[in-house]
């Protein structure tokens, strides 16, 4: 396609960043470290994305960051943030290092604690008979460990441990193509060991026997040294990734839309905003959902056959509804401390997930919920007047219910909108209720997420909070690229490596790198083409 005329658009940028979630802060925070012109959009009137958060009457909310691992120095965090100045140990406080998540069944409790080893032998506390099932089981986590560790290295500064580290590959790999229900039945026996061990698996939202066995890997292997909250809140994470990116020129726009990659044969040129505006780049890196980038924001022209059947059958992941409390009230008080609290109706984690992949609403005693309070957790007193408390509840919620609103702006879909959205939050508060007697109390704020919310903000596909759904399929190559058919055109966000904070600024990061490695590429290129000598004609030789 072509773009307007040269005098329609605004100035040239050398780079443009769509959406400013994780992954879009990390990429401009990045290019702009690499001297590019860089600006940021965002559709909502806020920046962050998932890391932005709401306040109402003194209580602010975190709608998206719930804790994060690999938190410590050396670790992701500290690779990936520790670049921009921004220090992990002040940025982030430990939760319990003794149970910062706690998993509540029917007939049991069990507090997921910092160290495999630990937390192994208190697995094998409640479930002797599995003892070594559950070693044989840690030792892989631990090989997958090494292995996700020692193949980024391996790639960029090998050294003969991080090479050695990779011997444990093949015992990982062979569950390439396996549900995490598989791998955990080769190894354990107690259906109730292996509801324990996928319980943590609401952090990628599926059941096991739907979710990739390398991702259940994955999410244990994240929190196994701990888990952190941003000190002073998702907010607080956000402002010192925009004043790193800010620091180096980049510029942030909110209330601006993109609703199409402007592209010049296979090459891309810019973006158009909804209001008509074009602003004409070189680079655009997207970190909205990969199936709105290619399928909604650039025409199918320009997009092959093979890369076109993989949008079309994209599943996105589960979508969730969320009430948000503000109490007058110290919940420490009441017994709740620095963790998240799973509650689990069954020991039967298929059918938690059941009634939202079935697209209908749950029933009463079907209902699951995860328990967060940002102030149980937080040391900057800044989330809530004084000796008060948030608290936020969430289950996983089908899309289905909602979809019929989609389209139509917020303040207007109705009371029948307003009536289902407030039946589900008084059945979740009756369940809360029930397993937390007296916990609640005091209520100053009350606000309410369905799906059509996490629309509405960070154009969720389907409201879907964790990108593309974790399935076997759609990981690894079946995830999307950094790099994308169009010259120019990256990606980062959720839809690339993995969900969470952790990833999605990795991908940012990586985002970044990879345009400073084509512009390099470019540049070599012109080089060697200017020093090559001038052909000049040569005689024939005399016979």
């Amino acid at each position: 396609m072509s773009l307007a005329a040269p005098w329609a658009m605004a100035k040239q940028r050398d780079a443009i960043v769509i959406g400013t979630g994780a992954g879009g802060l990390a990429a401009a925070a990045y290019l702009a470290k690499q001297g590019l012109d860089v600006v940021a959009l965002d559709q909502a009137d806020r920046i962050g994305g998932f890391l932005a958060p709401f306040s109402v009457a003194g209580f602010t909310f975190d709608p998206g960051v719930h804790y994060i691992g690999r938190a410590r120095r050396g670790q992701v965090l500290d690779h990936v943030l520790g670049e921009l100045g921004i220090d992990v140990q002040q940025a982030f406080v430990e939760m319990d290092p003794d149970g910062f998540d706690v998993y509540r069944f029917p007939d049991l409790e069990v507090r997921m604690c910092r160290g495999l080893e630990r937390y192994r032998d208190r697995l094998i506390e409640f479930f002797p008979t599995d003892r070594d099932g559950l070693h044989k089981f840690f030792e892989l986590l631990h090989h997958y460990s090494e292995a996700q560790r020692a193949w980024p290295l391996a790639h960029h500064s090998p050294r003969l441990a991080d090479v050695r580290s990779l011997r444990h590959m093949p015992s990982v790999m062979r569950w390439a193509r396996a549900s995490f229900a598989e791998l955990l039945a080769h190894y354990i026996h107690d259906h109730r060991a292996r509801a324990v061990l996928a319980a943590l698996d609401g952090d990628v939202g599926l059941p096991p026997s739907r979710l990739s066995a390398l991702v259940g890997l994955g999410v244990l292997d994240h929190y196994l040294d701990g888990g952190f909250y941003p000190r002073g809140g998702s907010g607080a994470l956000r402002d010192a990734l925009v004043d790193a990116a800010t620091k180096y020129g980049a510029e942030f726009r909110t209330n601006a839309p993109v609703v199409e990659i402007l592209t010049r044969g296979s090459a891309v040129r810019g973006v158009r905003l909804s209001d008509g505006e074009e602003l004409a780049a070189d680079v655009v890196i997207s970190d909205v959902d990969p199936t709105v980038t290619f399928g909604q924001l650039l025409l199918h022209s320009d997009i092959d056959d093979k890369l076109l059947r993989k949008v079309e059958h994209s599943v996105p992941s589960i979508s969730a509804f969320a009430v948000y409390l503000g109490m007058r009230r110290d919940l420490r008080s009441h017994g709740f401390g620095a963790f998240n609290v799973w509650q689990y109706p069954t020991w039967d984690l298929e059918a938690v997930y059941a009634p939202a992949l079935a697209g209908r609403l749950p029933l009463p005693d079907e209902l699951s919920m995860v328990l967060s309070s940002s102030t149980s957790r937080d040391d900057s007193d800044t989330l809530a007047p004084a000796g008060c408390s948030t608290l936020q509840l969430i289950t996983f919620m089908a899309w289905e219910p909602f979809a019929k609103w989609a389209a139509i702006p917020p303040s207007d879909r109705g009371d029948d909108y307003r009536q289902l959205r407030q039946e589900v939050a008084d059945r979740m508060l009756a369940q809360l209720d029930r397993h937390w007697p007296r916990l609640v109390g005091d209520i100053e704020v009350k606000s309410i997420a369905t799906p059509l919310s996490n629309t509405d903000y960070v154009r969720a596909v389907h409201g879907g909070i964790y990108g593309p759904a974790h399935t076997v399929g759609q990981i690894g190559p079946g995830r999307f690229s950094t790099r994308t058919p169009i010259d120019g055109l990256f990606l980062a966000g959720a839809g690339v490596n993995s969900c969470g904070v952790a990833a999605c600024l990795s991908s940012g990061r990586t985002a970044a790198d990879a345009v400073h490695a084509a512009q390099r590429r470019v540049r070599v290129r012109a080089s060697t083409a200017s020093r090559a000598p001038a052909l000049t004609e040569r005689k024939a030789p005399q016979l």
